[in-house]
């Protein structure tokens, strides 16, 4: 048997990961996109990825603030001094 036919190609690329049921990759605009809302959850104390619930009861300014986020809107002030009170009220900071 040959060795050579089992190993790829040097530097070869590997196609770009494209989700089932979807036929257009990702754009660089779009994940400029997604990166702003990232950084954006990060900046109120949320954490994206976050799937434990530790049974902590979560602040519910924060929830609107992510639904604002998700739909690509600015927070309304009001809802950031809401967070704010939420937050030192309940000590969670």
């Amino acid at each position: 048997m040959n060795n050579n036919t089992l190993k790829s190609p040097k530097n070869k690329k590997p196609a770009p990961f494209i989700a089932p049921g979807s036929e257009i990759p990702v754009t660089p605009e779009e994940l400029e996109r997604r990166k702003r809302k990232r950084q954006r959850l990060e900046k109120l104390g949320i954490d994206p990825t976050k799937i434990v619930d530790d049974g902590e009861s979560e602040n519910p300014y924060l929830v609107e603030a992510m639904v604002y986020i998700s739909q690509d809107k600015d927070v309304p002030e009001e809802i950031l001094r809401k967070i704010k009170q939420y937050d030192e009220e309940h000590k969670c900071l």
